[in-house]
């Protein structure tokens, strides 16, 4: 008889135990959906406001020197543009480029693209910030070093507080104006207080065409990205970037 309990009162423990078990289940299921359509929802709505940018007009924004009123002055603080050239018998890894201003022309706008809740609940907001550099003639550089190569570049990044701010896109390219272009190179990630990319947190890609368009991702304190090109017939690496630094 006492067996005929014990063997009763396992089988009871052993039903309670899978209930408790498929109710786990269950559970984490379900956490794990909504966990889902929560980044799910992020991402959409990134997306939609990514969808608001103009390329066009931000190009026409840039070159007329219109920038979003609304954007804060610590935003606009805080970005930077500029253009070089480089030798091309140096390193790519070395990029100690001289200031292009003088054979280049260089204008930017910044853009308030809207607010954003974040993952965690946090209100964060996106901008951009599109530069565009165009080749000058000018008469004291000889025909053979004057390039008339134009570039535009785009980093968008989400502006959260403290230092989770996210690089959120970096598309841009370049007009030959007649040029054959090669060696097409996008740096792009998060840099330190000295301007240099952090190890693990940059990439290098390779566009083959005159256009390009990245979702890099990351996640810091200060951001940049720069493209660079060859013309063929001129000596020099052509070197477009914009930083938005937390450090300036």
């Amino acid at each position: 008889m006492n067996d005929l309990y014990l063997k009763k009162g396992v089988k009871k423990m052993k039903r309670k135990m899978l209930s408790l078990i498929m109710g786990l289940i269950v559970f984490l299921s379900t956490s794990s959906i909504v966990s889902a359509g929560e980044i799910s929802n992020f991402q959409m709505n990134k997306e939609a406001l990514l969808s608001t940018i103009n390329m066009s007009e931000e190009i026409s924004n840039a070159l007329n020197g219109i920038t979003d009123e609304s954007v804060p002055e610590d935003i606009m603080n805080q970005v930077d543009v500029g253009v070089q050239v480089v030798p091309k018998d140096l390193s790519r890894s070395e990029l100690m480029g001289v200031d292009a201003s003088d054979i280049f022309d260089i204008s930017y706008t910044v853009k308030n693209v809207g607010n954003i809740v974040s993952e965690n609940g946090d209100i964060g907001t996106m901008y951009s910030l599109t530069a565009v550099a165009r080749g000058t003639q000018k008469e004291e550089y000889e025909p053979h070093t004057e390039d008339n190569v134009d570039c535009y570049i785009t980093l968008v990044w989400i502006d959260n507080f403290g230092v989770n701010n996210e690089l959120v896109e970096v598309w841009g390219g370049w007009w030959p104006n007649g040029r054959t272009l090669y060696d097409r190179q996008v740096w792009y990630g998060e840099m330190n207080r000295v301007g240099e990319f952090i190890e693990g947190k940059y990439s290098i890609k390779y566009p083959t065409s005159n256009t390009f368009d990245y979702s890099p991702g990351y996640t810091g304190f200060s951001f940049k990205a720069y493209s660079i090109v060859n013309s063929v017939g001129y000596p020099n690496n052509i070197i477009c970037y914009v930083k938005t630094s937390m450090f300036s």
